[in-house]
Formats: C-alpha cells, structure tokens, sequence
C-alpha cells in the first residue's frame, strides 16, 4: 500500500477546461527510454487527466519522441487489449501528415468477455490481477500498424523492426503501462517518422475502437450484440448514450487528445 500511495504521489495533477485537451510539456531525454511495458523511466513526470482516469507524459531527444500512457481502469484496459489502440500524431507546425500507430490490433473475430457476468471466468474479471488473461491478449499481438488519417492501413511491420517504432504494454501494482517510441523529423535511419522537430508542437490523440450494437426490439435486450470497431472516420455515428447504464462503463471507449510541446533544449 506504501509503495502505490508513493506512486500516486509521483503524478502531476492538471485539469482540463473547455473541448480541447490539456498542453503538456515533453522533457528532454539524455539517455534511451527502453520500451518494455514498465513505468520507471517515468516516475515523477506523468499527469494525471481525470476526466479520462489516465496518466499521460512525453519526453524527447533530437531523434525520438517517447510516450507512457498508464491507467487502472478496468474497462479502458479491457478496450485497449480487445479494441485495439491507436496514438495519432498530428504535427502542428509543420505540413507533415497525420499518422496513426496502432498497437493493439484490433482482432475482429476475438469473442470479447462479458465482464459484467460470469462468462468465460479466467478472462472475464476485467483487472491486470488475472495475469493469464492479460498475458494471452499481449501475446497474441506480433505486429504494429500504421495508418494515415483515414484510418488506412498504410503498412504492418513486426514490434520488433528496423525503422525505430516500438510499443509494449504492461502491468505493475494492478496499473496498465502503454509505452510507444516514434522516430522524429531529424531521424535518418527511418522511413516512418513523425514530420516534427525539437521544440515544435504535435497533437496526440489517444483512441480505441468501439463496440457497435445493432438496433433490436425489446424481445432481443438480452440476446448477444455484435460488435465492431470504427475507424476515425467515423466518429460521427459515435454513441455514448441511451443505452443502458450498467453497459457504459465497458463500451465508451476512448477518444481524446492532449497537445504536446516538444523539448528543444539539452538538459545537462
């Protein structure tokens, strides 16, 4: 209990006000982060967004930008794993495009766990405390997708690849830890990069795929639901209400950004 209060401590509370997201500074980075699903690298610098129930931090060299997302909500960790999750980086101070990283993937014909009812018992408890539910999630991901702002698949390359793009997930203290490596502008060793310098502004949108529930009369309310995922493009079919209450908090997926200034400054 000691150790996760201390954890708590260590996250930089920020509020968010009006539509858009909250600014957040990237810190320079000496030394290499090692993508491997822990959170050491960032004790001390994740902000806490409380509307979302997420930690957020960024940090960066001349050649990459890093970033850890964490979060110990159940039904945003079962999204994540069974919905697939894309990071968007749009570069605001450049023409450069916008591209998606997605990892996970999405697997469309997965039957995903009624974590209200007791079906499917070993994956259905919706916590990083089943650690053989959330070990056969993360193995079955051997691939990273990159898509452009339509949300088209624009290549498939393996988590482990030589353009420098890394992601892993993992769990510490009942605490999900999502870690993604992106080569920047200056990086001349990769074909995928974000068009970003040091010292220039990225938005970074966060998102999952979403179930999509079939109208059905009142005789089908307790039949199963199909379920589906929508791109970015369609977020305008986006349902987050009138359904009922006990169904929300495991379909509303996630879908917000934060604005990212990135360091332009060698720290000693």
């Amino acid at each position: 209990m000691k150790q996760k209060f201390l954890y708590y401590l260590s996250i930089i509370l920020i509020s968010i006000t009006g539509c858009s997201g909250p600014a957040i500074i990237s810190s320079w980075q000496n030394d290499e982060i090692k993508i491997d699903g822990s959170r050491q690298d960032w004790n001390g610098v994740l902000s806490f967004i409380e509307d979302e129930q997420v930690a957020v931090a960024m940090k960066n060299d001349d050649n990459y930008l890093y970033l850890c997302l964490t979060t110990s909500d159940r039904s945003k960790i079962m999204n994540i794993m069974q919905m697939g999750f894309t990071v968007w980086l749009d570069p605001l101070d450049s023409d450069g495009q916008t591209i998606g990283v997605q990892y996970p993937v999405k697997r469309e014909k997965e039957p995903r766990p009624n974590m209200q009812t007791g079906d499917n018992k070993d994956e259905s408890r919706g916590d990083l405390n089943n650690e053989k539910m959330f070990n056969n999630l993360k193995n079955r991901q051997n691939e990273i997708l990159i898509v452009n702002e339509d949300n088209f698949p624009l290549t498939a390359i393996p988590t482990k690849n030589i353009e420098g793009i890394e992601a892993e997930v993992g769990s510490e203290m009942n605490q999900f830890i999502y870690e993604l490596k992106v080569p920047l502008t200056n990086n001349k060793m990769s074909t995928l990069f974000v068009d970003a310098l040091p010292g220039e502004k990225i938005k970074v949108t966060f998102e999952t795929g979403e179930i999509q529930k079939p109208e059905r009369n009142d005789s089908e309310m307790r039949g199963n639901s199909v379920s589906g995922m929508t791109g970015r493009g369609g977020r305008g079919g986006r349902m987050r209400g009138g359904g009922q209450d006990r169904m929300k908090e495991t379909n509303d997926p996630i879908d917000f950004n934060v604005e990212v200034k990135l360091s332009g400054t060698l720290q000693p």
